[in-house]
C-alpha cells in the first residue's frame, strides 16, 4: 500500500474531495460559454460559413487562428516532458503533469477547430478515405492524430504512480465510484522497482517517438500556408518557423499555468524558483 505524508495528502489529495462554491461557480459559467458557442456554431451550420466572414482576401479566421495558437501551447509538454526527459533534466519533474495535460486539452480543442472551420463537418473522416499523399491536409490531420494518441497515452504514464496514490489514499466518506475508477485506472501499479524500471522504459520510448511527431505536426501545417499564394507565405522558412514559434508559445502558456497552479493551490513548495529560471532560460535560448 502506497502511503503520504499529512502535509502533501492536505495540498495534494484532500482538495479534490472539498470542493468550493467558487468550482460550481466557474463550472456553471464555462457551461454558459459552451451553451453559448453551441448556440452559434448550430447557427452557423444552418446559415453557413458565409457568417463567419471569411472571404477574399481573408481566408484564415478565428478558428485557424486557434489552431495553430493550440498546437503552439502544446509544445509544452513535447519540450518539458519528452525533450527534457531525454536529456535528464530532473528539475522538470514538479510541472510534467501540467505541461502534459497541457499539450492533451490544447490538441483536444485544436482538433475541434477545424471541424468548426468545416462547412460540412460530417465529411472529416474523406481526409483519411479519399486523401491524396501529396496534400498537406492529409498528413495534418495524421500527424495531428498520432499526436493526439501519444500524448495522452506519456499523460497516462506519467500519472500512473499518482492514480495509484490516490488509489491508496481514498477516504473512508469518498463515493464508492472514486475507489472503482481509482484502481481501474492503476493497473496494479504497486511501486516496486521493477514496476518503475519498466515504465521508465516505456516513458523513454515514447519520448523518442513523439518528438518527431510533434515537430511533423507544426511543419506540415506551415505547409497549408504555403499552398496560397499570399506574399511571403510561400517559403521554405515557414516550416522552422511554426516550430520556432511554438516553442516561444508552449513555454509562455506552461509559465502562466505553472503560476496559476502555484498561487491557487498552495504549491510553493513544489514549484520553486529553480523551475522558473530553467523555463525562462529555455524560453530565452
Amino acid at each position: 500500500m502506497l502511503t503520504v505524508n499529512t502535509r502533501d495528502k492536505s495540498l495534494l489529495i484532500d482538495p479534490l474531495y472539498h470542493i468550493g462554491i467558487g468550482f460550481w461557480l466557474l463550472v456553471l459559467v464555462l457551461l454558459g460559454i459552451i451553451g453559448w458557442g453551441g448556440y452559434m456554431y448550430y447557427h452557423q451550420i444552418t446559415i453557413g460559413l458565409g457568417e463567419t466572414g471569411l472571404n477574399r482576401p481573408v481566408f484564415w479566421g478565428v478558428y485557424m487562428v486557434n489552431f495553430i495558437f493550440l498546437i503552439g501551447v502544446s509544445m509544452a509538454g513535447t519540450l518539458i516532458s519528452a525533450a527534457l526527459q531525454l536529456t535528464g533534466a530532473n528539475w522538470r519533474r514538479p510541472i510534467t503533469r501540467i505541461a502534459e495535460t497541457l499539450t492533451v486539452f490544447g490538441l483536444l480543442v485544436a482538433a475541434l477547430q477545424i471541424l468548426f472551420d468545416m462547412g460540412r463537418p460530417e465529411r472529416m473522416i474523406s481526409i483519411f478515405i479519399y486523401g491524396r499523399l501529396q496534400s498537406p491536409l492529409l498528413w495534418d490531420a495524421t500527424s495531428l492524430t498520432l499526436y493526439i494518441l501519444a500524448s495522452m497515452g506519456a499523460l497516462f504514464m506519467q500519472l500512473l504512480p499518482d492514480i495509484a496514490l490516490l488509489r491508496d489514499n481514498v477516504p473512508a466518506n469518498a463515493p464508492k465510484w472514486r475507489s472503482f475508477l481509482y484502481r481501474a485506472l492503476a493497473l496494479g501499479w504497486r511501486g516496486n522497482r521493477e514496476q518503475w524500471r519498466r515504465l521508465e522504459k516505456v516513458i523513454t520510448t515514447t519520448s523518442i517517438l513523439i518528438i518527431p511527431i510533434g515537430v511533423s505536426l507544426h511543419t506540415v501545417t506551415s505547409w497549408i500556408f504555403s499552398t496560397t499564394v499570399q506574399p511571403g507565405w510561400k517559403s521554405t522558412i515557414l516550416g522552422p518557423y511554426f516550430v520556432v514559434g511554438a516553442v516561444f508559445s508552449g513555454i509562455g502558456m506552461l509559465l502562466i499555468v505553472v503560476t496559476i497552479f502555484r498561487q491557487r493551490m498552495g504549491l510553493q513548495e513544489y514549484i520553486q524558483e529553480q523551475q522558473y529560471r530553467s523555463l525562462k532560460a529555455l524560453f530565452i535560448v
